[in-house]
């Protein structure tokens, strides 16, 4: 059996939540989008047998030329993946992100804490949770001829 080799590309913040400590998975921190589409996934396709990447695009065209750049680049015959989520923005106040907001929940959830958790702090939640049960998913194949891309 040929080993696996498995490469994450994406925000240093997301590569800590998600990354196992004890893993071998290559680890490439970069926030910027048109930077890891254009050339950083590409790259890795090469030389490892799965690159999970997280990239953050603004609008739905941004995503669309991130997934035409990224399968521009791409090898001949690889396999993707792309996962495109719509995120609203941070809660009502401003302040918190969504995973800030699950991670406060859980902490205030503990029997042990003297915060409570009211119900402005659950819709919020909520919301949240719903914005992000949904996306849509490609799989795309690169042409093994080298022609058709773009």
């Amino acid at each position: 059996d040929a080993a696996v080799s498995v490469a994450m590309v994406g925000p240093s913040d997301w590569i800590q939540r998600h990354m196992d400590p004890g893993g071998a998975a290559h680890a490439v921190a970069c926030g910027d989008a048109a930077r890891m589409a254009q050339g950083m996934v590409p790259k890795l396709l090469r030389t490892n047998s799965l690159v999970w990447a997280h990239v953050r695009a603004g609008t739905r065209e941004a995503a669309e030329k991130i997934v035409k750049d990224t399968l521009a680049g791409a090898h001949d015959g690889a396999l993707l993946l792309f996962v495109l989520q719509p995120l609203p923005p941070p809660g009502g106040d401003g302040g918190a992100s969504w995973e800030e907001i699950a991670h406060q929940r859980r902490a205030r959830a503990d029997p042990r804490s003297t915060m409570g958790w009211d119900g402005r702090a659950e819709a919020e939640y909520q919301r949240g949770f719903e914005a992000r049960r949904w996306c849509d998913a490609y799989w795309v194949g690169a042409p093994t001829d080298g022609g058709g891309r773009g």
